[in-house]
């Protein structure tokens, strides 16, 4: 079996999110447009690299953030090829037998949907794995994401060639490679991780687009988004749901089917001009996906608490001092 070292550029919205996107298959927060890659066989040795550009048909102008990072331009943009013809040309690179190898969890969850939303097969880009998780654990170094430049530091591996090019950080991300027991990794890859992974790969059901919102708390608060059905039964199973805060504009409420079990209802809020727009979807959770996401409804309980703590302390104080001013008046 060959490893497949595989890192992408994407390109995202210019401003707010486009409302037209709501009508795809599935969310596209990026457009692909540079796909690089080696491919390395059982002992880590170099067999084959793939370098190419890909022309957007969703977000056709380049971001400025995103063209200061990477370069791109218009006239690059222009030159590349057609998405599913680079998709099709890449799987071939890849061969029968393979994984791939990413930095991070965002290539192929991009990938994805980029697939997806061009209605091509997706299937294949399974077995992926994280090289953050087998490098943090390797390295014994904490649960954080680390950028390719740390892991580079680390292993004191030269850093001479420009940053924020798919074909140059799948390279250096080789370099990592052959620094780690991949093997070995893979073995002890967590299952937490895995199991991540394949909640992310669900399908996106019950998609819903409102815009116009005055606020974000408006959007919280609108029945229209509270009131959830079960995808698979269309049994309503909640009126009033209530948003957990998961970053500063994703938020996401759990659901349960007697008959069909556990979802999770996501919510992401974009700004549009003065306005904001919400973008709702339920995607099926196993059991361990639940147990996750209940974990992070009572650590957000928890700072709720110590927030609303140090806001009865901050009113007290201010009580205080405003009584010992009425003393030192009389």
């Amino acid at each position: 079996m060959n490893y497949i070292v595989l890192d992408m550029e994407w390109n995202q919205p210019m401003y707010a999110r486009p409302a037209f996107l709501e009508n795809l298959p599935c969310r596209l927060e990026g457009e692909i447009i540079q796909i690089g890659a080696f491919k390395l066989n059982d002992q880590l040795e170099q067999q084959d690299s793939f370098n190419v550009d890909i022309r957007p048909v969703y977000f056709k102008k380049m971001n400025r953030k995103v063209e200061e990072l990477t370069g791109f331009n218009a006239e690059r943009l222009r030159a590349g090829m057609p998405f599913p013809e680079a998709a099709k040309d890449f799987l071939d690179f890849c061969g029968e037998e393979f994984c791939l190898l990413t930095w991070g969890a965002d290539d192929v969850r991009l990938l994805r949907e980029n697939l997806t939303v061009h209605g091509l097969e997706s299937d294949w880009l399974e077995p992926w794995y994280n090289l953050q998780v087998i490098y943090n654990i390797q390295t014994e170094s904490d649960h954080q994401q680390k950028s390719l430049e740390t892991a580079l530091k680390f292993f004191d591996i030269p850093q001479d060639l420009p940053a924020h090019d798919a074909y140059y950080d799948a390279y250096y991300t080789v370099k990592i490679c052959q620094k780690l027991d991949i093997k070995k990794g893979i073995a002890e890859y967590p299952s937490s991780v895995l199991s991540k992974a394949k909640e992310e790969k669900a399908p996106e059901l019950d998609r819903k687009f409102i815009k116009g919102y005055p606020s974000t708390k408006a959007i919280l608060t609108d029945k229209r988004l509270q009131a959830v059905v079960c995808p698979d039964c269309k049994k309503a199973l909640a009126s009033n749901v209530y948003w957990t805060r998961q970053g500063n504009n994703k938020f996401f409420s759990l659901i349960h089917c007697d008959c069909h079990g556990d979802y999770v209802v996501r919510l992401t809020v974009t700004k549009a001009g003065k306005k904001r727009n919400a973008s709702r979807c339920t995607q099926k959770i196993d059991a361990e996906a639940l147990a996750r996401y209940e974990e992070k409804i009572q650590k957000e309980r928890e700072r709720a608490e110590k927030r609303r703590q140090r806001s009865l302390e901050a009113r007290q104080k201010e009580a205080q001092a405003h009584v010992s001013e009425e003393v030192d008046i009389v």
